[in-house]
């Protein structure tokens, strides 16, 4: 489905502030039926089952269906701390063992399970564990101050700049059918084009929703994220979704070592 077929594309865009940006005047582009705003784990699902064409959506989708295309273009990505992708814990991060996954992410939570092995060394499973000693906490959520019995807070966008040396990108345009990649990506870098000119305007409407001041989700636009792609995060993208990929394909081996035995 394309715009030259009078129908319009179905794009699908994070909720969170840090995608605000990316997705200025969509709703106004005549190639553009309809704008679905979600958390990322829902539009993985929105995107999988066909109900959209491409979403600003986690790269985790790519580990799972790594036929799909990305736009080479507009990102949410960091270069070291970026605030809003977190683990909070109990013990030192060394100890945790097992962490409560955040049910709106699907990269973050790999993302926390890849950093947290190789702090502890030793497996650390991600997961709905309602009493483990940590939980992966994202988006406009991770505003707030973690809770007073759970002192300890990691920034993964940090640990992994720190651990590999690269940026990490969270979110991609992603879509099915790489027929529509050419119109995509003219839609999506007008409109981040629009968005990273009125981030102020951006900050200040959006500030009272998350409960911050305006200046402070004017700081995590401007020096937090980063919102095009580079040479150094097509290395982290592919390194984060050659590790996930090996992990997987190890664990589904354990699984079935398990079974016939």
């Amino acid at each position: 489905m394309t715009a030259s077929d009078g129908v319009g594309l179905r794009l699908g865009v994070v909720r969170y502030l840090n995608a605000l940006p990316l997705e200025e005047g969509l709703e106004n582009d005549p190639r553009v039926s309809v704008v679905v705003r979600a958390e990322p784990s829902e539009l993985a699902h929105l995107l999988v089952r066909g109900e959209l064409d491409a979403v600003m959506g986690p790269v985790e989708i790519l580990v799972e269906h790594p036929d799909y295309c990305h736009v080479d273009g507009p990102v949410v990505a960091c270069d070291g701390e970026v605030g809003t992708v977190l683990v909070h814990s109990r013990v030192p991060f060394e100890q945790i063992d097992r962490v409560r996954a955040d049910p709106a992410s699907r990269t973050s939570n790999a993302l926390a399970r890849q950093v947290l092995e190789r702090l502890s060394h030793h497996p650390v499973e991600v997961g709905n564990f309602p009493d483990a000693p940590a939980l992966v906490v994202i988006g406009d959520e991770a505003f707030a101050p973690s809770a007073p019995d759970h002192p300890h807070v990691l920034d993964l966008g940090l640990a992994w700049k720190q651990l590999t040396g690269l940026p990490f990108v969270f979110a991609a345009w992603i879509a099915v059918d790489d027929s529509i990649m050419d119109e995509l990506t003219e839609i999506v870098e007008a409109a981040a084009a629009r968005g990273l000119e009125r981030l102020d305007e951006i900050a200040m409407a959006s500030a009272p929703r998350i409960g911050i001041s305006p200046e402070r989700a004017l700081d995590y636009l401007r020096h937090k994220l980063l919102h095009h792609m580079t040479e150094p995060m097509r290395q982290a993208l592919q390194r984060y979704l050659a590790t996930e990929r090996e992990w997987r394909t190890a664990s589904r081996r354990r699984r079935g070592s398990a079974t016939s035995s």
